[in-house]
């Protein structure tokens, strides 16, 4: 047997020397990407095999009283974490809940999905979850709505100057995607996994370089983490 190491995640930060606006006043704002490492309830307003809205999660989250929120986990997540530590008062609400909206979008909005990745095929095990093509068409709608609340200008210094943007993804490609039994079989024939690597980033590189669909354009600091386990 030997030794795999994988990507799993990749977290990326935008952040400004410049001082906060005063429509970040509570500290900023977090718009978060991934999957069930910081899917902050999105899985819990559709139908789909991929849930977290049961104890014991939440049972930790003081913020909740210890219900479960649709977070994978009893507390909070890495995301909930990096923002209080950067100073925002309020988590990134999911984007599908009906309380996203109005100046709610200015503590952030988190687009993360339980069983999402970055190529579409990943979670289908779970029949329904948002991958990172959808979640990135969703945070195009945000920009949309910034557009109208602070005015195009406003909006976009925002999100350049008081903004944080992070992406967790990667595991469900592998765990859920290529090295899945049966479903799998025809990927794991046609790419090794060096070659299935490199669609991942290829993929991960196009949906965050087509500039039309993501605003940031100061991405400064990469973090990879690795999956590493025995073959």
């Amino acid at each position: 047997m030997g030794l795999l190491a994988l990507l799993v995640a990749v977290i990326i930060i935008n952040l400004s020397s410049s001082a906060l606006g005063d429509d970040a006043a509570n500290g900023g704002a977090s718009f978060v990407f991934g999957d069930s490492l910081v899917d902050a309830g999105n899985n819990n307003f559709f139908s789909t095999l991929s849930k977290a809205n049961i104890r014991p999660n939440g049972i930790d989250f003081t913020a909740s009283g210890g219900s479960p929120t649709g977070r994978y986990t009893n507390g909070k997540t890495i995301s909930d974490i990096v923002g209080e530590e950067l100073g925002q008062l309020n988590y990134a609400l999911p984007f599908l809940s009906p309380n996203t909206t109005g100046k709610a979008l200015l503590s952030g909005v988190n687009y993360a999905s339980g069983g999402g990745g970055i190529m579409n095929a990943t979670g289908r095990i779970f029949v329904n979850r948002l991958g990172m093509d959808v979640q990135i068409d969703y945070f195009n709608i945000t920009r949309k709505q910034l557009d109208q609340l602070l005015g195009p200008s406003r909006a976009r210094e925002f999100l350049t100057k008081s903004s944080i943007f992070s992406i967790t993804v990667g595991a469900n490609d592998f765990l859920n995607n290529y090295l899945l039994p049966v479903l799998s079989v025809g990927a794991r024939v046609s790419q090794s996994p060096d070659a299935f690597i490199d669609d991942m980033i290829s993929h991960l590189r196009a949906q965050l370089t087509v500039k039309d669909r993501f605003a940031s354009e100061e991405l400064v600091n990469y973090k990879m983490v690795p999956l590493v386990f025995w073959i």
